[in-house]
């Protein structure tokens, strides 16, 4: 299988609805954790879609602001695109003395939230920054978020990608092993991607994980090259005659 199909497989990752359980394995010399999750399109769950479908069915501004912060609090929606262009679109469309004074923050946080990383921080607003501290999880959220934006620039192979501690500290801005491991594990029990850690090397192989900012194309064309190649094993499998 060549390696465009898999550089193009990240765009919908298939993960599933509940993982396995977790263990860790002794292989001397290398001690490692296996973290494996079977696949399953989820989408839907990660982006939020239910609450998507609040906003834009909102009776009143403040209804549609308080649909987004409840998905902002919940524990299973990572992508806010979709959620950030239905607030940004209801609120176009209401007069302006009715949209609530804390919308704009909001607005500014779901940016953040659905095109930055942990590095953007520093330059959002005090406002922003403020929410991030009173909500301790979209902070852990974010680091989540730009863990995936690092897998997005390295080249996913047969083999995964690769990843050393050191670029996973650098990216989610911390300073230690153990917080290094423990989002990674986070990672996988949110269903975010499916990888296995190498203790010993300090390294990462990371096997498949979420995109953020899926476009339709995207989808459409990851269709496209899953159908031609469902094509092409039924082929061959037709040429295999039963012993």
């Amino acid at each position: 299988m060549n390696d465009s199909f898999y550089s193009s497989a990240h765009t919908l990752s298939l993960l599933s609805p509940s993982p396995l359980p977790l263990w860790r394995q002794s292989a001397p010399p290398d001690r490692f954790f296996r973290l494996f999750l079977f696949p399953l399109v989820r989408m839907g769950v990660l982006g939020g879609a239910s609450y998507v479908a609040e906003v834009q069915q909102a009776a009143t501004a403040a209804d549609a602001l308080a649909a987004v912060q409840s998905g902002l609090a919940d524990t299973s929606v990572f992508f806010y695109g979709a959620l950030l262009s239905a607030l940004e679109a209801y609120m176009g469309k209401q007069d302006v003395a009715t949209v609530p004074a804390d919308t704009s923050d909001t607005i500014a946080l779901l940016k953040l939230l659905a095109f930055n990383t942990v590095s953007d921080v520093a330059a959002a607003s005090e406002s922003v920054k403020a929410l991030l501290s009173q909500h301790p999880c979209l902070m852990k959220k974010l680091q989540l978020l730009s863990f995936l934006t690092l897998c997005s620039q390295h080249p996913l192979t047969p083999d995964g990608v690769c990843l050393s501690y050191g670029d996973v500290e650098r990216a989610l801005g911390v300073h230690d092993t153990v917080s290094v491991q423990c989002a990674v594990l986070h990672a996988v029990q949110q269903r975010l991607c499916v990888a296995r850690l190498n203790e010993r090397e300090r390294q990462m192989r990371v096997y498949s994980y979420e995109s953020r900012n899926v476009t339709p194309y995207d989808i459409a064309e990851l269709k496209e090259r899953v159908a031609q190649w469902t094509a092409y094993a039924e082929a061959h499998l037709r040429d295999i005659q039963p012993s």
